[in-house]
């Protein structure tokens, strides 16, 4: 099942109701706009009439409903090739922006099934994905008419898939580097550029104050005291000139 929560759910729903391809014909019509990595993502999370994002309980209960019991999660379907007996390999790291359910149930004769004792993949970076999902929120809502809320979906999925695609040798597969900062970042930069000179009355407090730290950080102006420490967006931008 799809994980909710995930950084593919935040962009891909962000993008959904303004770039609505309704089947293969219309997305035909759109696929030269985008860059391979996007493309192929974009056939599967665009095209899909309905997505359902699960957190793990939920799914847990959905098949404990029909007469599963969920007796591990796999961290990918190569784990679960490979006969990993013991959940996440100590050797392989969590990746935020999206890691999938993928359980191994077996058939319960009971339907009233013991917890599986399962746990959420961990998600450290999970204050930066609802940054940028209100960032994303702002954007759309900013944008003047329904042509520029295409583009900006067609920018952002770009922009997202692409920065994922380089951590897989550009395949857009099986990644090597699961951090998600540097997808955050090209995320954020995006935003910040469509946010920056837009109209601010459309801006949670928290990104406007993401949005004026972007402009300090891209002049290089005094900003040591400003945003959450909490937050790796916000340390980077302390730290780091960017270029809007």
């Amino acid at each position: 099942g799809y994980d909710r929560d995930s950084l593919r759910e935040t962009i891909v729903e962000a993008c959904r109701p303004h770039l609505v391809l309704r089947d293969e014909a219309e997305y035909r019509a759109w696929a030269p706009a985008f860059a391979p990595t996007a493309r192929r993502r974009v056939q599967d999370d665009l095209t899909a009439p309905h997505i359902h994002w699960y957190g793990l309980d939920e799914l847990v209960e959905r098949l404990a409903s029909h007469g599963f019991a969920a007796m591990r999660r796999d961290p990918d379907f190569g784990a679960f090739l490979r006969g990993r007996r013991d959940g996440l390999d100590p050797r392989e790291r969590v990746d935020e922006e999206f890691q999938p359910h993928q359980l191994l149930c077996r058939v319960a004769d009971d339907r009233t099934l013991p917890r599986s004792g399962l746990t959420e993949p961990g998600r450290p970076h999970a204050a930066d994905v609802a940054l940028i999902g209100a960032m994303a929120e702002a954007a759309f809502a900013g944008a003047t008419d329904a042509s520029s809320r295409e583009r900006l979906a067609v920018g952002l999925l770009n922009t997202h898939f692409t920065a994922v695609g380089l951590r897989c040798g550009g395949s857009g597969r099986n990644p090597v580097d699961t951090d998600l900062e540097p997808v955050l970042r090209e995320d954020f930069i995006f935003l910040t550029h469509a946010l920056i000179d837009g109209d601010a009355s459309r801006r949670s407090p928290e990104v406007a104050a993401i949005v004026e730290l972007a402009r300090r950080s891209a002049s290089d102006a005094p900003r040591a005291d400003l945003g959450d420490p909490d937050r790796f967006l916000d340390r980077y931008l302390r730290e780091q000139v960017i270029r809007i």
